[in-house]
């Protein structure tokens, strides 16, 4: 009952974000419709299809989570960190966040949509964490081959976390946001997903200007 818990308020977190995406787009479709401009409607129709496929994928991801038989397999962790970067694009140019990265091509062993998940949490944590700074909004993210490990940094400078906090963000149900807007489980999540499923570690530190996360997934099977 605690993992059900846990999976389904992750789901309402993670859908926040595309609800309120999907909501403009059809504002915007209401306006294509008065205007009578059907190229605009069409572009509309397929950004609201897009929406509603992440946020079906997103339930997917997190049941197969909890599936002990779910499918694994080699995936280039480029191409999922790419693909977390096309899901949450207008969410990081709405917020004027630019993200800088420098990713090598490795092949990992694990569910793809599962990493492309992690990646868009720490996307949106980043986000509202540059929420009322008035400071030019980076996140960096690279990731390079360590001997037997794949490496995935993940940094911003949004003014990191307070230091007698900064040991409880894994806990489940702890967050430093308001309680509207943060349920704790996303990097809880996102730490099982790494741990139980990729065989990875993460770790979180504050940087000079914000947090630098890592994470560390072998390469063998």
């Amino acid at each position: 009952m605690a993992s059900l818990g846990q999976m389904l308020a992750n789901i309402a977190h993670q859908w926040r974000q595309p609800l309120t995406e999907l909501t403009l787009t059809l504002f915007n479709v209401k306006k294509a419709l008065k205007k009578e401009n059907t190229q605009e409607i069409d572009a509309y129709y397929k950004e609201s299809l897009e929406i509603i496929n992440n946020m079906s994928k997103t339930i997917d991801d997190f049941s197969n989570f909890f599936n002990p038989n779910k499918d694994k397999e080699e995936f280039c962790l480029k191409s999922s960190i790419e693909e977390a970067l096309v899901i949450t694009k207008k969410m990081l140019e709405k917020n004027d966040i630019k993200v800088k990265t420098h990713l090598e091509k490795i092949d990992i062993f694990g569910v793809s949509n599962e990493l492309s998940q992690i990646i868009i949490n720490l996307l949106q944590n980043s986000t509202d964490a540059f929420k009322d700074k008035e400071t030019k909004k980076k996140i960096a993210i690279k990731s390079f081959l360590d001997e037997n490990y794949a490496i995935i940094e993940f940094k911003d400078n949004a003014g990191g976390i307070e230091e007698k906090t900064l040991d409880k963000v894994f806990e489940p149900y702890f967050t430093t946001k308001h309680q509207s807007n943060g349920t704790g489980l996303g990097l809880f999540m996102s730490k099982m997903i790494i741990e139980k499923s990729l065989n990875g570690k993460i770790a979180l530190e504050n940087c000079c200007d914000g947090i630098i996360i890592t994470i560390k997934l072998p390469l063998e099977k």
